[in-house]
């Protein structure tokens, strides 16, 4: 199963405080946030940290980080004032140092598993 992108945007709207729980954003958030989104994914593809299109649903392991990192992004367009703009930009910023702990966990999720023992190859 996975998030739709009207729940990523529904799911960011509540942790940015702009919506409740069961509401959805307005056409105009809503506008907002998938130009955000779309930047964003493609940030992400540029550094082989996506698995999917912009378009399609976003696998359940990856929404919450998606969450965290498009909170981010909007704290300045929608006005949010301290300490929940810093809690928010320290928890999804992308490209910052030391790493947000949602770019963390994405590129935990897509590293390569390590192998304990080295498989060797015979060739003929």
């Amino acid at each position: 199963m996975a998030v739709t992108l009207a729940d990523l945007y529904q799911k960011t709207g509540f942790k940015l405080g702009i919506i409740g729980a069961n509401e959805t954003p307005s056409a105009e958030d809503g506008v907002l946030l998938a130009g955000a989104y779309a930047g964003l994914h493609d940030q992400l593809l540029s550094e082989g940290l996506v698995t999917w299109s912009a378009t399609e649903n976003i696998p359940n392991w990856a929404a919450p980080i998606m969450v965290a990192m498009l909170a981010s992004l909007l704290v300045d367009e929608f006005g949010l004032a301290d300490p929940r703009r810093s809690m928010l930009l320290l928890e999804g910023a992308l490209g910052n140092a030391p790493v947000s702990p949602a770019e963390r966990r994405l590129r935990r999720q897509l590293a390569l598993p390590y192998v304990e023992h080295p498989v060797y190859v015979e060739n003929f």
